[in-house]
């Protein structure tokens, strides 16, 4: 409700964590009485398995909700599961849905789902290296594939570089470094780097700026 007095685009919500919902019409029901709140705004449901442990299938919450939910506008899907994705495009048969991939390292994977004018996506890195992951589209969708084969490498480089630190933990120092954050500090119970981790992480970005410019010299702060 209060998203919706503030003229909010969307809202959106996960899965319940703790009291898991038993199927996938159950699931419905609960993303139904949240976007209840929200009448005329249009909802989204997040699906992040690895966050919140619920195994319902993503493509069988798409076909419960849209008999359940007018407002039901598509998914964030944050997840490695490709067959699932398919499924749950395809239970989009009128193609009105909007399926927001968030897992940036597999961008190549979901790009052959969407027309250039409709694909889009929501990512921790986007933050940091979009023109990365735009260019990845760009090049797939110009016909340029081992381009895009390369550009792909390139963010699994990143990803591979920063994960023994945490990918928010990186994301966010490199916010702060370029002054657009106040504090790399996490919230509990994610883990804060040491000083002398968040050095060694520093190192990491500096290298990465060194091999690629064009993308990760925004890791770099001034």
């Amino acid at each position: 409700r209060h998203a919706a007095a503030l003229g909010i685009a969307g809202v959106a919500a996960m899965a319940p964590r703790f009291v898991k919902c038993e199927n996938a019409d159950a699931l419905a029901d609960y993303c139904a009485a949240v976007a209840r709140a929200a009448p005329a705004t249009p909802f989204f449901y997040y699906h992040f398995p690895l966050a919140t442990g619920v195994a319902t299938k993503p493509s069988q919450l798409v076909r419960a909700a849209l008999r359940r939910i007018p407002t039901f506008a598509g998914m964030k899907y944050s997840d490695a599961d490709m067959w699932e994705y398919g499924e749950c495009c395809d239970a989009d048969a009128d193609g009105r849905l909007a399926f927001l991939p968030g897992f940036e390292a597999q961008t190549l994977a979901h790009l052959p789902y969407h027309p250039q004018d409709a694909y889009g996506a929501i990512s921790l890195s986007f933050s940091v290296i979009a023109p990365l992951h735009r260019d990845v589209a760009d090049a797939f969708y110009g016909q340029r594939g081992a381009e895009a084969h390369a550009l792909q490498a390139a963010s699994r480089g990143f990803f591979r570089a920063v994960t023994p630190f945490g990918w928010t933990q990186a994301v966010k120092l490199a916010l702060v470094d370029r002054g657009v954050l106040d504090s790399p500090l996490c919230r509990a119970p994610s883990r804060n780097l040491s000083p002398d981790e968040r050095g060694a992480l520093r190192r990491v970005f500096r290298d990465l700026t060194k091999r690629e410019p064009r993308y990760f010299s925004g890791l770099v702060g001034d």
